[in-house]
């Protein structure tokens, strides 16, 4: 088995001037992603690559989508968590939006959600260099010199494809989880409304009384006084059981997802000392909108199971809700098979477009005899036969030798899917 030296950061900490500066970036991207179809520049190819799938999705299904991101409601900076191994560093960047998506047909708005949500971006860096996108770089094969970013998706004179690392840092993948905190200046405006409305009713019981027993200054502002209290009160009283009321239905939930934490990283960490669990999220989120947005999942190399053809077809959107359920799990010689439940929130267009949430039943397995790759793409795999590297985002085999290239041999694959 493959040792690395790992050092792990768990402490969260503010994000430093290049990390906004990334997560800015991708999120003014994100929004001209959804608008004009334009894939983010500052993603990795996975990333474009189910982006490109759901943009097809939406556009044979005549609808449109927009994205729109305002500062969230508590005004902060963006933290980061870090995480290296041996090759990469990991940076989990996050703070609070105000998240709008739209849905339209035509110019008439279908479906609009407005929520406060905390926006994670995975940014990957590569520890030992750093890549000019306007390099010139010789092809292997033809010799025709190109910039590196030219030769990203292939030469641009023979097409040939070859292994090669994404021009770090980028976005490696992207999740939202909804925000049920109270903002600074939310609180305070409620806190007045409240107060307001209290005093408000205290002055109008008062000129009740005053009607029959004359009017009284002193009565007058210690019923406003007093009514301004209780007006607080039920304000507290009512975010109470509003939070018990999601405590209560939340917890099944959480549980489900601290079980799975706990096992699949004690598991996990015993053949891979730098497992990330937040990594292997991100990956199992990401695999999923690879399957769930696909027409053709024949050749998808990140599914080996069969699915049925219209399966998912209706999905327009798929957003993490922040939680994985461990089923099962087992090790058979060097692959570990998971089965695992992934809550999601999704857009579907049926009769009409709506908002769902979802549970994915997924059997996904992986070579654990190998750590974690943070660098991987199934854009630039390299064939086990004849050491040929080529864009398996839609083909299974080696253009080169013929080879079938199995995916679980370098990442997570999925076996089976409901």
């Amino acid at each position: 088995m493959e040792e690395t030296k790992q050092k792990k950061t768990y402490g969260v900490a503010f994000a430093g001037e290049e990390e906004t500066t990334i997560y800015n970036s991708f999120v003014k991207e994100l929004t001209e992603w959804a608008k004009e179809g334009s894939l983010p520049e500052s993603g990795n190819q996975d990333t474009a690559f189910y982006l490109e799938l759901q943009q097809s999705r939406l556009k044979k299904r005549n609808i449109r989508m927009e994205y729109r991101f305002l500062p969230g409601k508590n005004q902060d900076s963006p933290h980061c968590v870090e995480r290296k191994d041996g090759k990469y560093t990991n940076k989990m960047v996050f703070v609070g939006v105000n998240r709008e998506i739209c849905f339209f047909r035509g110019n008439s708005c279908k479906f609009r959600d407005k929520i406060d949500m905390i926006l994670y971006q995975i940014i990957t860096w590569l520890n030992d260099s750093s890549v000019n996108r306007e390099e010139p770089y010789c092809c292997p094969n033809c010799s025709a010199v190109s910039p590196v970013k030219a030769l990203l998706t292939g030469c641009p004179y023979c097409g040939t494809r070859f292994q090669m690392t994404d021009l770090f840092p980028k976005v490696t993948d992207f999740f939202c989880l909804d925000d049920f905190s109270l903002g600074e200046n939310e609180m305070e405006r409620m806190v007045k409304k409240a107060v307001i409305a209290g005093a408000g009713i205290g002055f109008l019981l008062n000129g009740l009384i005053s009607l029959d027993g004359g009017f009284s200054l002193g009565r007058m502002i210690m019923m406003m006084v007093v009514f301004a209290f209780f007006g607080y009160m039920a304000l507290s009283f009512a975010l109470l059981c509003g939070l018990l009321k999601g405590s209560v239905s939340a917890a099944p939930l959480l549980a489900r997802r601290n079980d799975a934490r706990k096992k699949i990283t004690a598991l996990l960490k015993q053949f891979d000392p730098g497992f990330s669990y937040e990594y292997f999220v991100s990956k199992m989120i990401s695999t999923l909108k690879m399957i769930l947005f696909s027409e053709d999942r024949s050749n998808l190399v990140v599914c080996q199971g069969e699915i049925s053809e219209d399966a998912f077809r209706d999905i327009i959107d798929a957003a993490y809700k922040g939680a994985i359920g461990l089923n099962g799990y087992k090790v058979e010689g060097k692959y570990c098979y998971l089965d695992i439940d992934l809550y999601m929130v999704d857009i579907h267009d049926g009769s009409r477009i709506y908002k769902k949430d979802d549970v994915f039943r997924m059997k996904v397995c992986k070579d654990i005899t190998k750590p974690e790759d943070y660098g991987f793409s199934i854009r630039k795999v390299q064939c086990r036969g004849c050491g040929g590297s080529f864009d398996a985002s839609r083909i299974k085999y080696c253009p080169y030798c013929g080879r079938e290239y199995d995916m679980k041999d370098d990442n997570w694959v999925v076996l089976d899917i409901k």
